[in-house]
């Protein structure tokens, strides 16, 4: 007998079941996941094949039995795991376990076991089955995230900083600490209530923190950092600084702010202590600068008069000894003049308004100037006064010529004071530069003198500081002038060192920075022409009487002609009636200052023929920003008293030439001068 069956229909069934098994154990793979059944009264049981591979063990072999599988396990958790089995036979209880494993190769993992009981009516539970999930990533990264919130909760309970976080509508949802011990409520007094629950915000500063606070719930901006005043729960007042930043929940986009706040009260006293203290120290440095320019004043204008006749007597017939008088009283003046300018150089410099004039100049010529300042000096005390400069520097640079002259005028002059024989020499040699745009220049003052001791050589450069002190000091001197010349150097980009053997002598060493100038083939020099050594007119506007003698007499005895008047108002009416090449114009004056009466000129007032004639101030003001006053209010030069007559001649000499000059803020030229 043949018995045919179609069995097409079973094998795609089967083909089926194995597609499904074979995805089943593929998204197992991918999840970590393994499944398992066991027969309590057979102990049979049933693993999938990555259930084998999630606990380390070989799939070829058998799955242990019930006390084989607790032994897989670290005690505590076998335990756990025992119990949790044993309520699922008694009761039917599902179980969902995190166990803790060792594997073969020493890993140690974490797994979620899940099991449930099936059950056969009074026979009570026939079967047990569930799942092995692979949760070491996820254990792992809550651990770490644990650490995490460890380490930041240490953070902030140890930060001075309080941590607040609030929602919108103002309710409090954190409160660290630190916030307790700032504001003085408590976490219980404030959590999840309003801000309106409890003041912290000073009433005045409601309207501020109130903009802020909406403009990061508007999400205008991300964060934002403000400090206002603050209540404690006592009512005292601190002053505390926010930094706030808004948070957005990803799942629900709820917004709420995160502060830190700090407490700034003694910050913000000390800021306000010293900003007093400033504004004090700013009034007596002010009160300072204005006694120094009055004192100044004061003491130029009759030192103005005294030299100024000294001068003059100078340009008479006396015998020998009368002269020796005058040269000695002449020096005298010239001495107390240097004084009143390293003073007033010294406020400048510490009142940070000594400025540097950056300015093309010809080098040699700058250098040349100084020395022949000091050969009269050198010739006297026998001494030899020798400069050399290297060839290799260029013959115009860019840099403050007064302040570099100022420097080596103090350097030499003390060189030649302090040596009693043999030499003075002036070196001045080229550094390498660091950019293309400057020019380094090393100088050097040595002298045979009488040297420095080693623990004095720290005291040199102190303001009102000298080698020798009290009554048997055998030199002369305030001690400021290598104070100043130390400023100076600082401020022209160098510095300034010292070396010395006593009886030896004395080497002062500068560097300056200057600045590369456009090199010319050849200038022409002011030449002296008939047209310069013509007589001029000039008017003296000078209310002081021994002033105005010593001006008048000494532009006569360089062959002009001179007109004086006492006031702004005369030097107007003087120029409606009289022709002048030069206004030699004081500035404090009555009726009329000399810069009210230069503005009128300039605008026209004495005649527009007259608005560009050249006005050179002489005067005793000599503090830092008068020159450039002066010059912004028309005038053409400036000296400053006591004038020495060859200052005179040189500031006429220079009005004749004027128009090769630049031109001032009235449009006019001016000499430079």
């Amino acid at each position: 007998m043949l018995i045919v069956s179609n069995i097409s229909e079973q094998k795609q069934a089967q083909q089926a079941l194995e597609r499904a098994n074979q995805r089943l154990n593929e998204a197992q793979t991918l999840g970590r996941l393994g499944d398992w059944d066991w027969d309590p009264a057979t102990d049979t049981v049933t693993w999938s094949d990555n259930l084998f591979c999630i606990l380390g063990l070989d799939p070829e072999g058998p799955p242990p039995g019930y006390q084989g599988q607790l032994q897989l396990y670290h005690p505590k958790s076998a335990e756990r795991l025992h119990l949790a089995v044993s309520q699922a036979l008694e009761h039917g209880t599902p179980y969902e376990l995190e166990l803790v494993r060792t594997k073969p190769d020493g890993q140690e993992i974490h797994v979620l076991a899940r099991g449930m009981a099936e059950e056969e009516g009074e026979r009570g539970v026939r079967r047990l089955y569930g799942s092995v999930l692979d949760i070491t990533e996820r254990k792992k990264a809550e651990i770490d995230l644990r650490n995490a919130l460890n380490r930041l909760s240490f953070h902030v309970s140890n930060s001075p900083l309080a941590v607040i976080e609030w929602q919108e509508g103002k309710y409090i949802t954190s409160w660290s600490k630190q916030a307790e011990a700032i504001f003085g409520w408590t976490a219980d007094e404030v959590m999840g209530k309003n801000w309106g629950d409890f003041p912290i915000v000073h009433p005045e500063d409601q309207d501020i923190v109130q903009r802020q606070v909406s403009r990061l719930f508007a999400c205008a901006e991300s964060s934002n950092i403000c400090k206002n005043r603050n209540l404690r729960k006592d009512g005292s007042v601190l002053h505390c600084m926010w930094y706030n930043s808004i948070l957005r929940e990803e799942y629900n986009g709820a917004v709420s702010i995160l502060s830190l706040v700090s407490d700034v009260s003694e910050l913000t006293e000390t800021i306000e202590r010293l900003l007093i203290t400033k504004a004090v120290a700013e009034a007596a440095t002010k009160a300072k600068s204005e006694f120094l320019a009055n004192m100044s004043h004061e003491i130029r204008t009759p030192l103005n008069g005294i030299m100024g006749m000294l001068q003059l007597l100078q340009t008479t017939t006396i015998d020998a000894e009368q002269a020796e008088y005058v040269t000695t009283a002449v020096q005298s003046s010239r001495r107390l003049t240097r004084l009143l300018s390293d003073i007033l150089d010294l406020s400048r410099v510490e009142a940070g308004k000594m400025d540097i004039v950056m300015q093309s100049f010809d080098f040699n010529d700058a250098m040349e100037a100084v020395i022949h300042l000091f050969v009269p000096t050198a010739v006297q005390k026998q001494l030899r006064l020798s400069m050399h400069i290297n060839p290799a520097i260029p013959s115009r640079l860019v840099g403050d010529a007064a302040r570099l002259q100022q420097v080596l005028s103090n350097l030499i002059g003390n060189a030649l004071k302090f040596t009693n024989a043999g030499s003075v020499l002036v070196e001045a040699h080229p550094l390498p530069a660091r950019n293309a745009e400057e020019y380094r220049v090393f100088f050097t003052v040595t002298d045979t003198g009488i040297g420095i001791p080693d623990d004095k050589l720290g005291l040199l450069f102190k303001p009102f500081t000298q080698v020798g002190q009290g009554y048997q000091r055998e030199f002369q001197g305030a001690g400021l002038g290598l104070s100043i010349c130390r400023r100076l150097v600082e401020l022209m980009g160098g510095n300034i060192s010292i070396e010395s053997e006593p009886n030896e002598g004395t080497s002062f060493n500068f560097c300056i920075t200057f600045g590369v100038a456009a090199q010319v083939g050849y200038e022409l020099a002011m030449k002296t022409t008939l047209e310069d050594e013509r007589r001029l007119s000039i008017l003296v506007a000078e209310d002081d009487p021994v002033n105005r003698v010593f001006t008048v007499r000494m532009a006569e005895k360089l062959g002009h002609r001179v007109v004086a008047v006492v006031n702004g108002q005369e030097v107007l009416e003087a120029l409606g009636t009289d022709e002048f090449d030069l206004i030699l114009m004081d500035i404090q004056m009555p009726a009329m200052d000399g810069v009210e009466a230069t503005q009128r000129i300039r605008a026209g007032e004495a005649g527009k023929d007259k608005a560009c004639i050249p006005i050179v101030a002489l005067t005793a003001y000599s503090m830092a920003g008068d020159r450039e006053r002066f010059l912004a209010a028309g005038m053409s030069g400036y000296l400053a008293k006591p004038v020495e007559l060859e200052a005179l001649q040189e500031s006429i000499r220079h009005a004749k030439g004027i128009n090769n000059r630049t031109t001032n803020a009235s449009g006019c030229l001016s000499s430079g001068v």
